[in-house]
């Protein structure tokens, strides 16, 4: 409005100066003028006001005080302008922040400890999960819209459920927002993973029934080894093969062998009964002083840990001897 009435004005003077001075005056923009120089003496401009004629003094007078006036009250508004368009930056904006709360996390470390899924799968196990949490673990990482528990919303909700997954291809993945190449490469090969655990039968374990049959499985795999190794096989209840460790690996004619390390390794397989073994790089099997005194005290300690110790075997080329078949155990 204030603008309006200096422009008014400014082009009323116009009028007046283009009589004194015949000098062609043309408004412009925000009520100011100029002036195109006719011939009448030097002309001197303050902004686009044009002022120092000779012949117009008055007007010249008039026409820079109204300039002066609006330049302060314009120079006014737009500094209030420019403070109001600051603090509005600076402020705080509710509705924004209100918007970024309802979105979901971006960070998986935005979500308490006994939240995360990889920490939850270490305290309860893969089972105290669920669908979402254990795609997340897949997964890895979310997207810029979310964590890696939103992506794998999203993809439960695409596929159809868990079990559309198993339907699903790459390219279908890669549609979503987030899901790369390498994310949706971990996602079908863990589902695949999962259907051959279903198609593939486990092998049959080896039964051990006997000394014998121990041997017959160890003397190809340890009767010949330069150098002597601790070893045990581990069973089941019903005396079947869960697997053999080496323990220890010694010198020419010892491997010393702690009762700690073998019940451990025994432990962590779950076995039921265990077969000691080592091997004579010397050819000979016979057992030494040390052999003995190192079964009664394994047999000792397996009596305490639950777990039974059904043999120690000792190998030799082709030959071996079982101290339960000696009737030493």
């Amino acid at each position: 409005m204030i603008g309006g009435l200096f422009g008014g004005a400014l082009r009323a003077l116009a009028r007046v100066e283009r009589v004194v001075q015949r000098q062609t005056i043309v408004p412009l923009r925000h009520g100011l003028v100029r002036e195109f120089q006719g011939g009448n003496g030097g002309v001197v401009f303050l902004g686009r006001i044009p002022i120092g004629t000779r012949r117009a003094s008055r007007v010249d007078s008039a026409l820079r005080l109204i300039h002066f006036a609006g330049w302060r009250i314009t120079a006014r508004g737009n500094q209030q302008a420019s403070e109001q368009k600051d603090n509005s930056r600076n402020a705080p904006d509710t509705t924004r922040h209100r918007l970024e709360y309802t979105l979901p996390l971006q960070n998986m470390k935005a979500l308490a400890i006994n939240d995360r899924p990889r920490e939850k799968l270490f305290r309860l196990g893969a089972a105290g999960l669920g669908d979402n949490e254990l795609i997340a673990i897949v997964v890895g990482s979310g997207s810029r819209r979310g964590n890696a528990l939103a992506l794998a919303n999203e993809i439960l909700e695409n596929a159809g459920g868990l079990h559309g997954i198993a339907r699903v291809s790459a390219d279908d993945l890669r549609r979503l927002d987030g899901m790369g190449a390498a994310k949706a490469a971990q996602v079908l090969a863990a589902v695949e993973l999962g259907r051959r655990t279903l198609l593939r039968c486990p092998p049959a374990r080896v039964p051990f029934g006997n000394p014998r049959d121990v041997a017959a499985y160890l003397l190809p795999q340890f009767g010949t080894k330069p150098v002597e190794q601790f070893g045990l096989v581990m069973l089941d209840t019903k005396h079947r093969l869960l697997r053999t460790a080496i323990i220890s690996v010694g010198t020419l004619d010892s491997s010393p062998a702690h009762p700690r390390e073998i019940f451990r390794e025994a432990a962590s397989a779950s076995a039921a009964a265990i077969v000691l073994f080592h091997n004579h790089p010397s050819g000979d099997p016979t057992p030494s002083r040390d052999d003995v005194d190192l079964t009664r005290r394994l047999i000792q300690a397996g009596q305490l840990m639950g777990i039974d110790v059904l043999d120690h075997v000792i190998l030799a080329d082709t030959r071996y001897f079982s101290f339960r078949e000696s009737g030493r155990l």
